[in-house]
């Protein structure tokens, strides 16, 4: 029975399924309201939805996060490595379009010979008051309309449970 109750914790560990979030802030800085991928899986395209020079992720341990120029990720790239599992603000010379991440430290790009399907954002992160608030993002609706249908109370806005706070500027 030991054996079997052994067998079950180390399999649920190694399904354990690693995500992260990748935001594209709308102000001139990493805080403040952001445009997010939140929860998306390793090796998966976020289309930022706009250019933007500020890419804010939070990732796992032993990872890379990569910034794109092109959507889709496509085009140049520029690729961090993250030791630790944190919260980032990745600055560019250049504007991005797109980002995902990767597991592993190597310098190595994976570059898929089509253009990705990128995952399009699916929420908006807003800090009011101090209180980082999450927008779910519905199908066709767009960030500006999300933000005044939750001023008008149509669209709820409930906590976000993260690390969106605390950032290690890059």
């Amino acid at each position: 029975m030991q054996l079997f109750t052994i067998l079950t914790i180390l399999s649920a560990s190694f399904g354990a399924t690693l995500a992260a979030d990748i935001c594209r802030p709308t102000g001139s800085d990493c805080f403040g309201t952001a445009v997010c991928c939140l929860g998306i899986q390793e090796g998966n395209c976020c289309n930022l939805g706009a250019a933007t020079n500020r890419i804010r992720m939070v990732v796992p341990a032993n990872s890379r996060s990569q910034g794109w120029t092109g959507s889709g990720c496509t085009g140049s790239v520029a690729t961090n490595q993250n030791t630790a599992a944190r919260t980032v603000c990745f600055t560019y010379s250049s504007n991005r379009l797109s980002g995902k991440w990767l597991t592993g430290l190597s310098s190595r790009v994976r570059r898929d010979p089509k253009v990705e399907e990128c995952a399009e954002p699916n929420a908006v992160l807003q800090v009011r008051d101090g209180v980082t608030r999450r927008i779910d993002l519905s199908e066709g609706v767009s960030v500006e309309d999300a933000l005044a249908a939750r001023d008008a109370g149509v669209m709820e806005a409930v906590p976000y449970v993260g690390e969106y706070e605390t950032v290690n500027e890059d």
